[in-house]
């Protein structure tokens, strides 16, 4: 005898802390939302009680009384019982898995979403429902967990958001602080590479807002920024579509910001201790500008940026 709708509600409702149950026209959506504020966009359930052929029409549902209790599993769950998810379907859309969709009180894979790990039952059984206990329990858990890396990506982008204000607004030592910190957190392992990308991009921004000074600000801004630049390319790896992380772009920001030519550098170094202090400075700011050639050339196509680069880095070891 099939379990009636109410009584799986009440268990839903009575046993999982943080759901919100929605209807709409007799089907029930289950999902893990503690403080009932999800937006729309977000409000993805991990169980639903569909009443009819809303949906697709393999299950007969469109009789009185009847039901289909659905469940979105982990994918370790779903293959643990089902093997790998299905993936070929008929024109309808319905799932190739080889099991009855009509059959009642019998657990299988659901007929359009088992490739995203979804089983379902229609008309489950006491004895039944009592085996799937458990796989509602493991559905709960894996909403909770997507429910919480959520809200903690969604705090690690305020909290970006925040320094990333600040950045725009520091001036001083607070600018050169809020750039190391997030350098910082760029070069940390445990971080994701698209979380590295942005705070690298926000110790850009700040390396670019302290070089407005004279000269030596300038060539002190760039040379952060360019190193910055091939850390990324060699340690999270290059941006192929041009952009920061460019090598290409890269090596044309770089030759941009050189004011001298690799013959001339060379020529005003051979005059050493005869060269005077501005001229000795400007040498110097072009040494360090330059000190992420070597790594540089190794991501570039030959060509005449390359060659220009390598004049530089022949050059670089007589700079004082």
């Amino acid at each position: 005898m099939a379990m009636d709708i109410g009584d799986v509600e009440r268990y839903l409702r009575d046993t999982f802390v943080g759901i919100n149950a929605v209807e709409n026209s007799g089907d029930t959506f289950v999902m893990y939302d503690p403080d009932a504020d999800l937006p729309a966009h977000r409000q993805f359930p991990f169980v639903t009680l569909v009443t009819g052929d809303t949906y697709d029409q393999v299950s007969d549902l469109n009789r009185t009384g009847a039901y289909r209790l659905n469940i979105g599993l982990p994918k370790a769950a779903y293959t643990a019982r089902f093997g790998a998810a299905p993936t070929r379907r008929a024109e309808n859309g319905v799932l190739d898995t080889g099991y009855d969709y009509a059959r009642r009180d019998a657990l299988m894979p659901h007929p359009v979403y088992a490739a995203q790990y979804w089983v379902c039952v229609v008309e489950p059984g006491a004895a039944t429902f009592e085996g799937v206990k458990p796989l509602l329990a493991e559905a709960h858990a894996f909403a909770v967990r997507k429910y919480r890396n959520e809200r903690a990506r969604s705090l690690r982008s305020l909290v970006e958001e925040h320094f990333r204000a600040f950045v725009g607004e520091a001036h001083g030592q607070e600018l050169e602080v809020a750039r190391l910190l997030a350098q910082d957190r760029a070069y940390e392992d445990g971080r994701s590479r698209e979380e590295r990308l942005r705070w690298a991009a926000v110790s850009l921004e700040a390396s670019r807002r302290q070089g407005t000074g004279g000269p030596s600000d300038r060539a002190r801004s760039r040379t952060q920024e360019f190193l910055l630049r091939m850390w990324v390319i060699e340690r999270l790896g290059p941006d192929d579509r041009g952009g920061e992380w460019n090598p290409e772009t890269l090596a044309g920001d770089t030759l941009e910001a050189l004011e001298l030519g690799p013959a001339e550098a060379r020529a005003l170094a051979a005059h050493g201790p005869d060269l005077g202090i501005e001229r000795m400075r400007e040498l110097r700011r072009h040494k360090n500008m330059t000190a992420h050639l070597e790594e540089l050339i190794g991501h570039m196509r030959p060509g005449p940026v390359r060659d220009r680069l390598r004049a530089w880095a022949a050059v670089r070891p007589l700079l004082p």
